[in-house]
C-alpha cells in the first residue's frame, strides 16, 4: 500500500514530507481541494483524511500507471471523497507528450512525470486542459487549498487557472525548482512571483515545523506555501 493511503489511515510515516504534516492547518473538515500533479497518492490521501467524507479531493494525475495505483488504493479504502482525474493541466487544452525519466537501468520513475511540449525521455501523449476550463465541467463552491508538483511545469498550470485562482484564492502548497523551471524556459524566482500576482499571495516555507516568510526562492527548498 502506499505511503499516502498509510496516512490515510492514520499511520504518519518519517517518509512523507514535513509538508504533509501542516496541512491541517489550511484544510477544513467538507472542504474542497485539488492535487495537480497527484501521482500515486502521497497527497491526495491524507488531503482526502483531512476533508473528511463530506469533502471533496480532485486529484489530477496524467501517469497511467501513478494513476492505477492511486485508483486502485482509493477503491481499496473506500475513499469516496477522492476524484481522479485522468489528465493534465496546462495553458491550452489539447494534447501534450507526457515525459517521464528513466533510471539508468532503463526503469521508469513515476513520481517524476511531467508535461513537456517535447520529450527527450521516455514519452506517451495525454490529455491536457486549463483549470479554468476544468471547472467548466467540475464546477465548484469553493476551493480551500491546492497542492501542485509538475515538475517545471507550473508556470504553465496557473497560466491556465488564473482565473479560478483569483476567484478562490486558496492556500496553495508548490514545488518550485530552478533545474525543472528551466527546461521550459523560466525561471523559479519568476514562478513565484506569477503565483504571488494572482492573489496578493505571501510566500512562506517551512522550517523546523514554522512557516518562515521568503521574498524569492533558494536552491535549498523545494516546497513553498502561497498564503492569501
Amino acid at each position: 500500500m502506499v505511503l499516502g493511503a498509510l496516512a490515510y489511515r492514520g499511520f504518519w510515516t518519517p517518509v512523507l514530507d514535513p509538508e504533509v504534516r501542516v496541512l491541517r492547518r489550511f484544510v477544513p473538515p467538507g472542504g474542497t481541494v485539488l492535487d495537480i500533479g497527484a501521482g500515486v497518492g502521497l497527497y491526495a490521501f491524507p488531503l482526502a483524511r483531512l476533508v473528511g467524507p463530506a469533502g471533496h479531493v480532485l486529484a489530477v494525475e496524467p501517469y497511467a500507471p501513478s494513476a492505477d495505483r492511486l485508483e486502485r488504493a482509493a477503491l481499496w479504502l473506500g475513499v469516496r471523497q477522492l476524484e481522479l482525474l485522468r489528465l493534465g493541466l496546462s495553458d491550452t487544452d489539447g494534447a501534450a507528450t507526457l515525459a517521464v525519466p528513466s533510471s539508468p537501468s532503463g526503469r521508469i520513475f513515476d513520481q517524476n512525470a511531467h508535461v513537456a511540449g517535447s520529450a527527450t525521455e521516455a514519452g506517451t501523449s495525454v490529455r491536457v486542459m486549463t483549470l479554468d476550463r476544468l471547472l467548466d465541467s467540475h464546477p465548484l463552491d469553493r476551493l480551500d487549498f491546492v497542492k501542485c508538483d509538475v515538475e517545471g511545469y507550473e508556470s504553465a498550470v496557473f497560466r491556465g487557472g488564473a482565473a479560478t485562482i483569483r476567484r478562490f484564492r486558496p492556500v496553495i502548497l508548490c514545488e518550485i525548482e530552478e533545474r525543472w523551471c528551466r527546461r521550459y524556459g523560466v525561471g523559479a524566482d519568476e514562478v513565484l512571483e506569477q503565483i504571488r500576482a494572482l492573489g496578493n499571495y505571501r510566500a512562506a516555507v517551512l522550517r523546523r515545523g514554522q512557516l518562515q516568510p521568503v521574498s524569492n526562492t533558494s536552491p535549498a527548498v523545494n516546497d513553498y506555501f502561497l498564503l492569501p
